[in-house]
């Protein structure tokens, strides 16, 4: 993911207000739970792309919801969740402009049943809904593209008591329609650190969206980069200044989308915590590794990972360093 989570310590809340709090939760995401039936399920692709851990709450199962659609549920230790998810719009959903009046009513349907569900707290409780605000909100994705939607924000009060704030996001996403929801008090969370927060999980999001799309690299910047990515190949121990270009222009670009698995660098750690040589070719073999990936789709036009041509430039420099010092080894990539 190219955006990076701000880390926030956990807070705690009473034994009395934590059951409460819980029981709330299940409310507000009660679809999510009860058409689920304790099953996993294969989920739409943006849900299966994010990654397992976001700030402390980690990824449970992917659920089915009763529209037909996947619910990712992510839990913290403290209690805290969040929810995203993604509902096919059954062809009806011919554009992901949230001003088009079908996607804005079926945006307004689907806020005013969120509520409706969070409405259903015990009947001892009496419960009353704010809207603090209102409004259209856009995080930036791949190949030059924003995900677009509308952002509102609540509070759920008991009798002046147990105060709640719900944050949902909903957009539309190449036919489906994509839905962020985050629920917690201000012991747990300040207002405004959630809403940094809430920020910065709809930028991690739309991060990723949007591959596979056409692009248009300047002319004038691919030539920078071949000639960098010349220069990387041939003589990767010459090239760092160049190697460390190719690499922020992978990680940074809206261009390009290059993810990194584990399993193609499983020596990498290792490497990168050893002597100052070892580390100056863990970072070259990488950043080989990137630019290679990057530059296969600048050269197609298609912002789409690349990871056999991210492979096929990082043996190429794995050998040149190898020809300048025949003691350096990894044997996975001797394979």
């Amino acid at each position: 993911m190219k955006q990076k989570m701000r880390k926030f310590f956990p807070f705690f809340f009473s034994g009395e207000k934590i059951l409460f709090f819980l029981c709330f939760c299940f409310l507000f995401f009660h679809a999510s739970f009860c058409s689920g039936q304790g099953k996993n399920v294969k989920g739409d692709s943006v849900l299966e792309k994010l990654p397992s851990e976001f700030a402390g709450f980690h990824k449970t199962q992917i659920w089915k919801d009763e529209a037909g659609g996947d619910c990712l549920l992510y839990q913290a230790p403290s209690g805290l969740c969040f929810q995203v998810r993604s509902t096919p719009g059954g062809g009806k959903i011919l554009s992901d402009d949230p001003a088009v009046p079908e996607n804005k009513k079926k945006m307004e349907e689907l806020f005013r049943y969120r509520l409706a569900v969070a409405s259903k707290s015990p009947p001892e409780k009496k419960l009353n809904i704010k809207t603090i605000f209102s409004k259209n909100f856009s995080v930036p994705g791949l190949a030059g593209k924003y995900l677009r939607g509308e952002w509102r924000q609540y509070v759920f009060a008991f009798g002046g008591k147990n105060v709640f704030r719900a944050d949902h996001f909903i957009a539309f996403y190449r036919g489906n329609v994509l839905q962020v929801e985050f629920l917690c008090t201000d012991d747990f969370m300040p207002p405004h650190d959630r809403e940094k927060f809430f920020v910065s999980l709809l930028h991690t999001i739309g991060a990723d969206l949007y591959d596979g799309e056409k692009v248009s690299v300047p002319e004038s910047l691919k030539k920078l980069l071949s000639a960098a990515y010349e220069k990387l190949l041939s003589n990767p121990l010459d090239a760092m200044n160049e190697a460390y270009a190719l690499g922020s222009f992978a990680r940074q670009s809206r261009w390009v989308s290059v993810n990194i698995q584990e399993n193609d660098f499983v020596w990498y750690k290792s490497l990168a915590q050893g002597n100052e040589k070892e580390k100056k070719y863990a970072f070259l073999l990488l950043a080989s590794y990137m630019a290679g990936n990057a530059m296969e789709q600048v050269k197609e036009g298609i912002c789409a990972d690349k990871r056999e041509a991210g492979i096929k430039a990082l043996k190429k420099v794995y050998i040149s360093i190898r020809e300048k010092d025949n003691a350096f080894s990894i044997p996975e990539l001797e394979k």
